[in-house]
């Protein structure tokens, strides 16, 4: 009976963990100086402003072609709510 609660339990957790590290991927390329960047970039920071004017920050992940952020903040985005999105990097 402890095996099976065991086996149960850390099925769940497993699940519950997959579920946190999902994350929106977006096809992206950022050129600098007419360049296309191969490299990774760092520090990426997405802001996003509201329509009533609350701001939240936004951290994601960039491969070349390739930016990625959590699907939570990838809805949050997306929505109706959000009225400007500004993205900064340092290259």
């Amino acid at each position: 009976m402890k095996l099976i609660l065991f086996i149960l339990t850390s099925i769940f957790l497993t699940i519950k963990v997959a579920a946190q590290d999902r994350k929106e991927k977006i096809n992206l390329i950022i050129s600098v100086d007419d360049k296309i960047v191969v490299g990774a970039v760092s520090n990426i920071k997405i802001l996003s402003i509201t329509e009533t004017g609350d701001r939240k920050e936004i951290s994601a992940d960039y491969y070349p072609g390739c930016l990625s952020i959590p699907m939570e903040d990838y809805l949050f985005l997306t929505s109706d709510a959000t009225d400007s999105v500004a993205v900064s990097l340092t290259y």
